[in-house]
């Protein structure tokens, strides 16, 4: 197992990806230091010393990597390539360095997930950890829907804002209010909350009487918060997430023949998904003026991005540039902004940076269907429905909104897949049978 050290950082960082305000920075020597950054840092340093110290649980992370070689394979890709483009098309280090900041504000997350989920005790308390995340998320939106100011304002936190008109700007449509909680934008907030329904189904199909409870609360204030975020796609994200979670929890793959139409029409539906939603979303008039507009922006910013890479479709323009050669203004403050992150992958990276993307995602998939039919336990097993039915949540939400909060998620759930993945060969290593279908190994497979 890790050690408490670790441990206790782990769970600090797992609340802090839903409670910490990314638009919040603290001042160090002139300049502004995201708190997030620093708990992403703080995690990965951890996680890498106790892989590096502890002999046995080293053993556990080597099982899960050598199950999971294609995911680490198309994450790395991406990574790379990304860098690749900074460097090509004549951005300089600036784009580069960029880039290397995104992979410690978002990418670290998968690296320090593959370690610490490796861990029996934090594996079994992710559920619990999202649980109180959401809880507390939901009272704070309600708190700003009550005052009518947005949290960092209520708190007294202005002074630490990227932007104080984040505070003011964009907070009604339709004439009614949007709520945004501690999230960078309602649309944010809607989709994190939302993306967390396979958890609360998680425990709503648990054995244990509390965990039923406390996954009712979760899935009233997942509906309480859709409602406060007052916005469309939130709700798309819901119902994928409830979807992926209950088509996997309840049909088994785990025939060959089966596994491999599964795999593959997973494939299509995630390459199919931006352009079905943009297509949809042309036609889309919206509840509203203001929903009427945004489709209408979508649709133009997706031109002015295809256009663009006619110029450039192999290696794009670098990290940053989709605000320029395909955003719209808009928004919060009249800033320009680019409504789609598959576009802005496109745009930075080509069409090569786009299919690594949707690669990464279809290995996220092929890994999680990986653990959750390779498991003998049936919470586990549940438990890696939740994980790869966010994943697909997320990834659903990513076609209208390019801020890319929800990747530290996505890649930490990815890690956890990956970790998940090693625990069955691991006990078959040690000779450990499952006591009937209900046994779950919640401590680690292999001692410190």
């Amino acid at each position: 197992m890790i050690g408490p050290v670790t441990r206790l950082i782990a769970l600090i960082a797992l609340v802090l990806q839903f409670l910490w305000p990314r638009y919040l920075f603290f001042q160090v020597a002139g300049k502004g230091v995201s708190g997030f950054t620093l708990i992403a840092v703080a995690l990965l340093a951890s996680a890498l010393a106790s892989f590096a110290i502890r002999h046995r649980f080293r053993q556990n992370v080597l099982a899960g990597l050598m199950r999971g070689k294609l995911l680490v394979g198309a994450f790395v890709g991406l990574w790379l390539w990304r860098l690749f483009c900074d460097l090509a098309v004549g951005a300089g280090g600036q784009a580069a360095f960029g880039t290397f900041l995104d992979f410690i504000y978002l990418g670290s997350w998968f690296i320090s997930g593959v370690i610490i989920f490796a861990d029996g005790r934090l594996r079994s308390a992710l559920p619990y950890a999202i649980f109180f995340s959401v809880i507390l998320a939901t009272f704070f939106g309600l708190l700003e829907y009550q005052m009518g100011t947005p949290i960092a304002r209520l708190l007294g936190l202005g002074n630490m804002s990227l932007e104080l008109n984040q505070f003011t700007m964009d907070l009604n449509r339709g004439g009614m209010m949007r709520v945004r909680s501690l999230f960078t934008h309602p649309i944010v907030y809607g989709q994190f909350m939302g993306a967390m329904a396979p958890f609360a189904l998680f425990l709503i199909f648990s054995r244990k009487l509390r965990d039923k409870f406390l996954g009712v609360m979760m899935a009233v204030a997942i509906g309480v918060s859709l409602v406060l975020c007052n916005a469309r796609s939130p709700l798309v994200v819901t119902i994928v997430g409830i979807v992926c979670f209950m088509a996997f929890y309840l049909f088994d793959l785990r025939r060959r023949v089966r596994l491999f139409f599964a795999v593959f029409g997973l494939a299509f539906a995630v390459a199919g998904t931006p352009v079905a939603l943009t297509v949809l979303g042309q036609y889309q008039s919206g509840r509203s003026s203001e929903e009427a507009n945004s489709s209408a922006a979508r649709s133009i910013q997706m031109d002015r991005g295809l256009t663009a890479l006619r110029e450039s479709p192999i290696i794009g323009y670098g990290a940053g540039s989709a605000g320029e050669y395909a955003a719209t203004i808009g928004g919060i403050g009249g800033r320009s902004s680019v409504d789609n992150y598959y576009l802005t992958v496109a745009v930075e990276s080509g069409y090569v940076g786009l299919t690594f993307f949707i690669l990464l995602l279809v290995a996220m998939g092929r890994q999680g269907i990986r653990a959750i039919y390779t498991t003998p336990w049936d919470r586990e097993r549940s438990l890696n429905c939740a994980a790869l039915g966010t994943i697909f949540a997320f990834a659903s939400g990513l076609t209208v909104i390019s801020i890319s909060d929800a990747l530290s998620i996505m890649f930490q759930m990815a890690g956890f897949l990956v970790a998940a993945t090693g625990v069955p060969a691991i006990v078959r290593r040690e000779g450990r049978t499952a006591r009937g279908r209900a046994a779950v190994p919640d401590t680690p497979a292999v001692p410190a």
